[in-house]
């Protein structure tokens, strides 16, 4: 069997499959930043399905902490262990012994946003769409923190992405009781942003967008 060119049609199919992921969708839209895009999500070649493949990178997000994938798709990048896109299997290699794994539960109804957090989240979700964390329904606001990132350095882009998750990590760490008032990721981030916990990041990316700021290291403190 030979490698086979696939149709815009078919393309246009498997993004939009990505795109309505999304913890697979700002997992993605790192890794074509820093690899472009992947040879199989344009052409089929033997024992290299894009369907399948796309059904390993969904049970990876659906099965893992998006913090500790990010961190492992940091990792790759970091020590240049690959020179082109990584597979699901990759990035599971470079999780952390200690890697959150997800409990399945059946779906809940929809929530309503914990009264506290809601002076503070758009403001939140705002900066993370801006590091790729997570994408907001409200398009104003993709398009605002999309603004914000394509000002930024790229090297600034990963320090922020990666002091960011270490330092949400560390301050839950730190607050296990974080994890019985909030029951997401979400509500998770927003009060480490209440908390404060990302002010300096947040003044060193408004140092960046003004030439006052350009991280050595993307391992740099802050």
């Amino acid at each position: 069997m030979k490698k086979q060119e696939l149709m815009t049609d078919d393309v246009n199919a498997l993004i939009h499959r990505i795109e309505l992921n999304p913890k697979l969708n700002a997992l993605f839209v790192k890794l074509f930043a820093l690899y472009g895009l992947p040879k199989w999500l344009t052409e089929k070649k033997p024992f290299q399905d894009p369907e399948i493949l796309i059904e390993e990178w969904e049970k990876l997000v659906a099965d893992y902490d998006d913090l500790d994938i990010m961190e492992a798709s940091n990792k790759l990048f970091k020590f240049n262990k690959l020179k082109s896109f990584p597979t699901a299997a990759h990035i599971k290699a470079e999780l952390p012994d200690d890697a959150k794994m997800i409990k399945h539960e059946a779906k809940k109804a929809a929530y309503f946003k914990p009264s506290e957090l809601i002076p503070f989240w758009d403001k939140a979700i705002t900066f993370a769409a801006v590091l790729n964390m997570f994408r907001n329904p409200d398009k104003t606001k993709d398009a605002e923190a999309d603004d914000i990132r394509k000002r930024m350095s790229v090297t600034c882009l990963l320090w922020a992405q990666q002091r960011t998750y270490r330092a949400m990590r560390k301050y839950l760490s730190n607050e296990p009781r974080i994890d019985d008032l909030y029951e997401n990721p979400v509500e998770k981030f927003v009060y480490c942003f209440k908390a404060g916990v990302f002010d300096k990041i947040r003044e060193k990316i408004k140092q960046n967008l003004s030439g006052q700021f350009e991280p050595q290291d993307i391992t740099e403190e802050a």
